[in-house]
């Protein structure tokens, strides 16, 4: 694995931990420091994976905010690229789920 998906890995973790209060760290003022850290996440996946800005803005903010994403578009658009590209860079297991319209 590179050295700079492990650091956004870790720094990822850290940011979590901090911003729920559950362990030291930065401090969730210090907004400066996350943002670089988003920022560079955001240009790690656009090198990997042709997606639009704001697609990947949303899917971002899902991440850190320990919420959820469904990405729906037609078949052949990247959904499952990005998915995996992100969890890639963070370190983080890739599972798909898929339903159909019968289900």
């Amino acid at each position: 694995m590179q050295a700079e998906t492990m650091l956004i890995k870790r720094s990822v973790e850290t940011a979590v931990v901090s911003l729920n209060g559950d362990a030291p760290g930065p401090s969730p003022t210090d907004l400066h420091w996350f943002t670089g850290l988003v920022a560079d996440l955001f240009h790690e996946i656009r090198r990997k994976v042709v997606v639009s800005e704001e697609t990947l803005r949303f899917v971002l903010l899902g991440m850190v905010s320990c919420g959820h994403v469904l990405l729906e578009d037609v078949p052949g658009t990247g959904k499952t690229t990005l998915a995996r590209a992100l969890a890639r860079s963070v370190d983080a297991q890739f599972r798909r789920v898929q339903f159909t319209s019968d289900m």
